[in-house]
Parts: C-alpha cells; sequence; structure tokens
C-alpha cells in the first residue's frame, strides 16, 4: 500500500490549481474531493471547505493584493504560485485563528514540495510584504495583535495527523494518505472556526473587506467582476446592489424537501436524527415540507435520505410547484381520485429533477414528463426518482430547442427552468460570476427565446406555463416574462393566490426572489394561462 502524507493546505491548493487547469467549477471539485477524504473529521472537512471556497470567492480582491507588492504588476507568475499567493492571503485577512507565520510558512514548504524551490523566495517575499503591510496599516480583523507579524520564527508544535486510506475508482490502486495539520493548537482553533464558518448558515464568511478600504468599488470590495456590479446597478440601483452583494457572500444552508407523504411522526424522528449528527434544523416559514440545515456534511448519509423521505431542493426552487397550482392534496375533490388524476405535466429542462420530482410527490395521479439534453442528465433523475419511490414519472433525453409535435396542446402544467447565467446560485457556485458576460447573457435570452416558442405549443387551452430561471438579472426575467406574454400570446396569470402568503415582492404574475430579501437562492417564477 502507498503511502503519501498530505497537509491540509495542500489538498486545497491541489483544487485551486486543478480549478486554473480544468476550469471545472470549484463545487464540484470541492465536492469530490470531501468525497475522497470522507474519513476526515468534520474540522479538517470543514478547514478545507472555508480555505478553497473563501480563496475563490474572493479571487478578485486577492489580485489586487498580490498587485500591490509587485515590482511589475504585469508579470506572468506560473498557476501554482499565483493559487499559492491567493491562498496564502486569504489566510492571512480571513481566517482569524491561522497566524500569519503559518499561512507564510506552509505556503513556501508546499512550492518547495510541489517541486518549484524556484518560486519560494519570490511567493515568500510578497507574502511578507503582505504581512508588513497589514500590521503597519492595523487592517480590521476579529484579532489584531503582535501574533500577526511575520517574525520569521515562531513555536512549533507537535503536528496532529489523520489517516485516511483511499481506493482509485478505475486503477483500483489502494493508497494510505497522512493528512497534517499545522500543530495541535491550530487544529483546534482552525477547526473550530471553519466549521463554524463554513457549516453555519448566512454567518459564514466575513462580509465586508479586510484589504480595501469602504470607499473602495463595489466590485473590489465583494470581489465581483465589475461587469456584473454595473448592470445589477442599473437594474436595482446602487444601494440595492450593496446590499444584494453582501448577501451572496453569505454562507447558506441546505434546504431539504420532505415527502408529502412523509407523517409529523416520521418527519419528528428524522428531524431528531439529524440534530444527534450535529445538524442545526430550522423549519421554513412559508413551505410545510422544507426544512434547513446547517453544520452538515456529506448529505447522502445523513438519516432518512437513503430511505426517499427527503431530498436536496432549495426553499425557491420548491415554491415553482407552489405557483403551478400543484398543492399535494390527498384526492381530487371531484372524483376522490388521487391529486392530478388524468393531468399531464411537461418539465421541458428538468436536470438536476428538482421540479419534476417535486411534481410527481405532489400530483400522484398525473403523468410527469421529466425531459433533459443528456443521458447523464436524465440518469441523475432517475437515480433519485427511484430513491424517492416515485412511480409517475416519464424521463427521457429531449432537446427542448426542437419542437416534438407530440404534446402540441397536450400539457395542463408546463414547468420550464430554462438554462440561465445562474447569478443567482453563487452562494452556492462561487465561482460562477467569473465566467459569466454580458454577452454570454446575450447568447442565453436567445435560447430562452427559442425553448419558449416551442413550450406555449404544448400548453392545452387553460393549461398553465411557468417560466423560472435561478438568476437575477432582469434581461432573462422580467423582460423575458414580457416577452411570453408580448410576442407568444401567453397571459399573465396573478401569482398572489398560489404562493405562501406573507412572501414579499409578489408583481402580478411574477415574483424575483433575493438572497438579500427572502434568504433564498436568487430566483424568479412567472405564471401564465393559454386563454
Amino acid at each position: 500500500m502507498a503511502e503519501e502524507t498530505l497537509s491540509e493546505r495542500e489538498i486545497v491548493l491541489d483544487i485551486l490549481t486543478e480549478r486554473e487547469r480544468t476550469h471545472r467549477y470549484s463545487n464540484v471539485l470541492v465536492r469530490n474531493t470531501l468525497d475522497r477524504y470522507a474519513g476526515l473529521p468534520l474540522a479538517q472537512r470543514s478547514f478545507i471547505k472555508r480555505l478553497s471556497e473563501g480563496t475563490i470567492e474572493r479571487e478578485i480582491e486577492l489580485d489586487a493584493v498580490i498587485r500591490r507588492f509587485l515590482r511589475d504588476p504585469r508579470v506572468r507568475m506560473k498557476p501554482i504560485a499565483r493559487c499559492a499567493l491567493r491562498m496564502a492571503i486569504y489566510e492571512i485577512y480571513y481566517m482569524d485563528s491561522v497566524t500569519d507565520y503559518a499561512a507564510v510558512d506552509e505556503a513556501v514548504k508546499l512550492l518547495r514540495k510541489k517541486g518549484f524551490p524556484q518560486l519560494t523566495g519570490f511567493v515568500n517575499g510578497v507574502l511578507r510584504s503582505v504581512c508588513r503591510d497589514k500590521a503597519t496599516k492595523g487592517t480590521v480583523t476579529e484579532n489584531n495583535g503582535a501574533r500577526n507579524v511575520v517574525t520569521g520564527g515562531g513555536i512549533r508544535q507537535k503536528p496532529v495527523t489523520r489517516v485516511v486510506v483511499t481506493r482509485d475508482a478505475e486503477t483500483g490502486k489502494v493508497t494510505k494518505k497522512v493528512i497534517r495539520t499545522v500543530s495541535a493548537k491550530d487544529a483546534d482553533a482552525v477547526g473550530n472556526e471553519a466549521t463554524a464558518a463554513a457549516q453555519n448558515g448566512g454567518q459564514g464568511l466575513a462580509n465586508a473587506s479586510r484589504t480595501v478600504s469602504a470607499d473602495a468599488p463595489l466590485y473590489l470590495r465583494y470581489s465581483m467582476p465589475r461587469e456584473l456590479v454595473d448592470m445589477w446597478i442599473e437594474d436595482y440601483g446602487e444601494a440595492f446592489t450593496e446590499q444584494l452583494l453582501d448577501a451572496m457572500m453569505n454562507v447558506r444552508p441546505v434546504c431539504i424537501r420532505f415527502s408529502p407523504d412523509t407523517t409529523d411522526e416520521e418527519r419528528g424522528r428524522i428531524v431528531e436524527s439529524l440534530r444527534e449528527n450535529g445538524a442545526v434544523v430550522e423549519k421554513s416559514k412559508c413551505l410545510p415540507d422544507c426544512y434547513k440545515l446547517s453544520h452538515v456534511s456529506g448529505v447522502a448519509t445523513l438519516p432518512g435520505f437513503a430511505e426517499g423521505r427527503w431530498t436536496v431542493q432549495d426553499e425557491s426552487s420548491q415554491l415553482v410547484c407552489a405557483a403551478a397550482g400543484l398543492t399535494g392534496n390527498s384526492a381530487d375533490l371531484r372524483k376522490g381520485e388521487p391529486a392530478g388524476a388524468g393531468m399531464t405535466i411537461l418539465d421541458l429542462c428538468a436536470a438536476p429533477g428538482g421540479k419534476s420530482l417535486h411534481a410527481a410527490a405532489l400530483a400522484p395521479g398525473a403523468v410527469v414528463y421529466s425531459f433533459d439534453l443528456t443521458k447523464s442528465k436524465t440518469d441523475r433523475i432517475r437515480e433519485n426518482a427511484q430513491r424517492l419511490h416515485l412511480a409517475n414519472l416519464v424521463i427521457e433525453e429531449h432537446d427542448a430547442t426542437e419542437y416534438n409535435p407530440e404534446f402540441d396542446q397536450k400539457a395542463d402544467i408546463v414547468l420550464c427552468d430554462v438554462p440561465c447565467s445562474g447569478l443567482g446560485v453563487i452562494t452556492r457556485k462561487r465561482d460562477i460570476k467569473y465566467n459569466v458576460t454580458r454577452e454570454k447573457i446575450h447568447s442565453l435570452t436567445a435560447l430562452q427565446k427559442k425553448i419558449m416558442k416551442n413550450a406555449v405549443n404544448y400548453v392545452k387551452p387553460g393549461g398553465v406555463l411557468i417560466y423560472s430561471t435561478c438568476t437575477i438579472n432582469r434581461s432573462e426575467n422580467d423582460r423575458m416574462a414580457a416577452y411570453i406574454e408580448k410576442k407568444l400570446g401567453m397571459t399573465p396569470d396573478d401569482l398572489a393566490p398560489y404562493l405562501p402568503d406573507g412572501i414579499p415582492g409578489i408583481e402580478g404574475n411574477q415574483i424575483q426572489l433575493l438572497p438579500s430579501v427572502h434568504g433564498t437562492d436568487g430566483f424568479f417564477i412567472a405564471r401564465f394561462r393559454k386563454m
């Protein structure tokens, strides 16, 4: 059995450099990494999650710090040097339980271990300059003081180690990895801070920038591409945009949805088991089946998941079926048949399947057609449908941009959660913001229009169309809703009677959910009827 000794920071550096190399989304890389090291205690897993996500989230701000201390800001760095600098500077400014010495020393050691000794002097020099600047200017932290000044020395304590055995899925090679924390003292302090920060819903990463002044531009203070900030200021105004940016820096809880047939007694037992597993559980104020979990790790291993008693779905997404009028009534009042008896429901862009699964559970008498483009996407829906014991789903590969005459005016309800910029889920996919431009949004609106031209033809007279996105910019949301009404001939249908009481922001047939207002993902819903 091969043995390899890793530090938690090395695991984080591997995540950061792989992201630079492959351009894969960090949430996937972090999840896969944590799955690979599932044997680590929660505190160590939380440290890895906090440091990797925080470094990526603050990338624009951290790069600005790096440029301040380069002789030539135009210098081209090797990706591993840039990632090591970002990671260490994030620790210096945002992880108060990590000494500046540890952040600098570990970054330099990692570069040497990775085979880049020629970069150590450069990285060490930049990081020491950062530390001196921070100490001189008295940058705001929770624990300013002499311990945050690089002195070139330090008390070295006995490392804390964890052994994790991994098996390569393809080769079958077994590797024993020793995960080393910096010191016994740091292991406890960092673990406790990281657990709270990475897992505590809404109270995680510190929102106010610690590297720039309060009068710096919004894009720099909140590490958001300037193009997106300018777009939101046009849509919402500067004051509201700042509130939005601040809310986007929060760590959101995991939202779960209980199956409608789960009894109160069974839910109570599962909630108690979740709490015994360390989760903080809060019931949604407006949706009866929705609960919010904080301080959780490894969702698939939690009580009730494998048995199909609940699934993961954000509160905002759960509102789609409510908007469609699906309430989960136990019987059709006219015929005494299961809810939705005889109905046809189409979900045109279904993956990962949350809304299809929800519709099938609320309307067991209906047939729910769940379509998406590729087999990998539909396989994921099939897997969840089987776990949730849902038999009224028809799951197929279908391109929503291609018209399907089989469903011409056949559907009672059509759900269209169209491909979008995804800017409403930045709190969950922290690097999605680096991949969106106005030009990309323009191409997405063209795709959305193409899909909606087909979708309206599937709705039978008197039927309902729900248009939704997980974004917050108006060109994909209320302006697209206006297009559906004025160009495609659908009639706006008042949304208020279908949504729970007390939800702010309903405007006629639509609602824009915002993290700064509703505490949900950014999400848009519009309801139409074919007259």
